[in-house]
C-alpha cells in the first residue's frame, strides 16, 4: 500500500504542469484519484500516520483550490457516449454541438483521444439541427484503430469487453453499426506510420477485425474507405509545381497546416488544381479569389494556372496535382454513438475477480445473438 501511495503520489507530482503532451493512457486527474484509493488502503498505524496525514492535507488542498486546470478536449473516460449524433463521411467525424464531448473543444483542441493511446483523432463541430435525419435505431460504435492491437493478449482486453458492451448495453448486433477510424489523425510534426505487425488493417485483416463482422448485422465501416471518395492525388515531385510555360504555379499559403488536411482543402476546393507542402506549411494551387480562409499570402497570380511543367529545383518542397473527382462522398448519420470501449485488465486480476466473469458472460451473449459462432462453437 505504501509503495502504491508514493508511485501515485510521484506520478501527480510530475504532472502538475502536464499538457497535451502526456503520453500515458491516464488522464492527469486520473492520477490524483490513483493517488486517493492507494492512501484509503494504508493503515493508520504509527509509522505511517504521518505520511498519511500529509497527504490527506495535500488532496484536500488540490482539490479545493484552483491550481492549473486540466482542460481536457474530450471526454477522456472510455466509452465516451455521443448522445446528441455524429456524422462520419469522407470529410472526417464530425460531433453534434450539443454533444458534451463537443462542448469541450475549442478551435485548437478538435479532436477525440483514443481510449488507450496517445493517438489524437481530428473532429469538428457542426450543429445538431443537420442530424434531423439521422439512424435513430442503431448505435454507431466508434474505435480509434490505435487502440485495436491484434497481439492476442492484448486484442482481448479490447475485444471481449466490446462484445460485452455491445449486447448489454445497446442492444446486441442488430442494433450496433461499427466504424473504425482508421485515418484523420493529428500527426504533431511527424509522419506517422502504421506497425503492421502489431496491428491489423482493413487490407491486411488476421484474428480480430474478420471478427467484428459477427458484432453486427451491418458491414464495418472503415474511415480509410470512405476517404477513396476524396479527390485523387499524384505526386508531380520534389519541388514546387511548374506551369506549362516553366514558371510556378499561382498558389496561396498558410502555415501550420500538415499534409493531411493540406490535402483534403485542395479537395474540397473546386478551383484548386493542386498542392504543395515545405515543412508545415501548406500552398494551394489555385486563384487568390478562390482562396480559403487563412490562405491570405498569395504569390505568382500572374502566371498561368496549370500543373503541366511538373516541378522546379526547391528539394524542400512537394507537388501533388489533383487527377479526378470520385462521383460522391457518402455520409453515415447517426442519432446515437460510442467511442470507444470499456477498459477491463483480467488477465492481472485473480481468476475470480469481475473482469474475468465479464468475459465469460460476453462469450455467453455473443454465441446466444449469433447462430455462426454457436454452431462454431458446438463444431469445435
Amino acid at each position: 500500500a505504501v509503495a502504491r501511495l508514493l508511485f501515485a503520489a510521484l506520478l501527480a507530482t510530475f504532472c502538475v504542469d502536464c499538457n497535451d503532451g502526456w503520453s500515458l493512457p491516464l488522464r492527469p486527474a486520473g492520477l490524483w484519484s490513483a493517488a486517493f484509493a492507494a492512501s484509503a488502503t494504508t493503515s493508520m498505524s504509527h509509522n505511517l500516520s504521518r505520511a498519511h496525514e500529509w497527504w490527506r492535507s495535500a488532496l484536500t488542498e488540490e482539490q479545493s483550490a484552483s491550481p492549473l486546470r486540466w482542460d481536457g478536449p474530450e471526454v477522456s473516460v472510455c466509452p465516451a457516449f455521443l448522445e446528441h449524433g455524429v456524422q462520419l463521411s469522407c470529410n472526417g467525424l464530425e460531433l453534434g454541438s450539443r454533444n458534451r464531448a463537443a462542448q469541450v473543444q475549442t478551435q485548437h483542441r478538435q479532436f477525440m483521444r483514443a481510449c488507450h493511446s496517445w493517438l489524437q483523432y481530428k473532429t469538428s463541430v457542426v450543429d445538431v439541427q443537420s442530424f434531423a435525419d439521422c439512424n435513430y435505431n442503431q448505435t454507431l460504435v466508434l474505435l480509434a484503430h490505435a487502440d485495436l492491437v491484434g497481439h492476442l493478449i492484448n486484442g482481448v482486453q479490447w475485444f471481449l469487453p466490446l462484445v460485452h458492451m455491445i449486447h448489454a448495453e445497446l442492444g446486441g448486433p442488430k442494433n450496433t453499426v461499427i466504424a473504425i477510424m482508421d485515418g484523420a489523425w493529428v500527426e504533431h510534426d511527424q509522419s506517422l506510420s502504421m506497425n503492421t505487425q502489431y496491428y491489423e488493417s482493413r487490407h491486411h485483416q488476421r484474428f480480430f477485425l474478420p471478427l467484428l463482422r459477427l458484432l453486427s448485422d451491418r458491414p464495418v465501416i472503415y474511415f480509410s474507405e470512405l476517404r477513396e471518395h476524396i479527390n485523387s492525388f499524384r505526386k508531380v515531385g520534389n519541388g514546387c509545381c511548374v506551369n506549362g510555360a516553366g514558371q510556378r504555379t499561382p498558389y496561396c499559403q498558410k502555415a501550420g497546416v500538415p499534409k493531411a488536411d493540406c490535402r483534403i482543402l485542395c479537395s474540397k476546393v473546386v478551383p484548386c488544381k493542386g498542392f504543395q507542402t515545405y515543412a508545415r506549411h501548406c500552398f494551394l494551387n489555385l486563384e487568390e479569389a478562390a482562396a480559403p480562409d487563412g490562405f491570405s499570402r498569395c504569390y505568382n497570380q500572374g502566371n498561368t494556372l496549370d500543373m503541366l511543367g511538373g516541378v522546379d529545383n526547391e528539394t524542400q518542397a512537394r507537388c501533388f496535382a489533383k487527377v479526378q473527382r470520385k462521383p460522391s462522398c457518402k455520409t453515415h448519420c447517426f442519432r446515437k454513438a460510442v467511442w470507444g470501449y470499456p477498459h477491463l485488465h483480467a488477465h492481472e486480476q485473480p481468476l475470480d475477480a469481475q473482469g474475468h466473469a465479464i468475459y465469460q458472460e460476453a462469450m455467453q451473449r455473443w454465441e446466444s445473438s449469433t447462430p455462426v459462432l454457436m454452431s462454431a462453437i458446438r463444431t469445435e
